[in-house]
């Protein structure tokens, strides 16, 4: 079991297609919250980052080091929880 990280756009639940997910830190998740309940329910898995179209019209390096960007932003956020 893992965890897939990333974010949403300001949109109603039910209009947030999966193909239209952001980079984590881009959106609207409440990510200190989303860790906070990992850690509440005893998570300790890994967590990969689930890009979807996010970075896909990117050159692959290029789209690397965005989304490493991204998850550096947001890592702090799970160490803390």
């Amino acid at each position: 079991m893992w965890v897939h990280l990333s974010d949403a756009p300001n949109l109603p639940p039910e209009q947030i297609r999966d193909n239209a997910r952001l980079l984590p830190g881009e959106g609207i998740i409440d990510l200190p919250g989303f860790f906070a309940a990992l850690k509440t329910a005893g998570y300790k898995g890994p967590v990969s980052l689930e890009t979807f179209r996010a970075v896909a019209d990117l050159p692959p390096a290029q789209a690397a080091k965005k989304a490493w960007a991204a998850c550096e932003k947001v890592v702090p956020m799970l160490r803390q929880s």
